[in-house]
């Protein structure tokens, strides 16, 4: 069951992170959305190890961005 949520945040966290890298393209501003999206896969994927759930984590980011890329690239065709 905890598997399952840090696999869903961590998901979710892929989602965001494409999302904020497709609106900072598109708006050209990039001061310091680098250093935000960085701590939020480092924060999801750090709560992740320390329970013991590293793998779900990393499998539920990589899913997430991966999805959420290849909606994005259709959409912005």
């Amino acid at each position: 069951m905890t598997a399952m949520l840090f696999g869903l945040s961590a998901a979710a966290a892929g989602v965001a992170e494409v999302w904020l890298l497709a609106r900072s393209l598109r708006t050209g501003r990039n001061s310091l959305s680098w250093l935000g999206r960085l701590l939020m896969v480092v924060v999801v994927l750090l709560l992740a190890a320390t329970s013991g759930h590293l793998l779900s984590g990393a499998l539920g980011w990589a899913l997430g961005f991966g999805v959420a890329v290849a909606v994005t690239s259709r959409r912005y065709r």
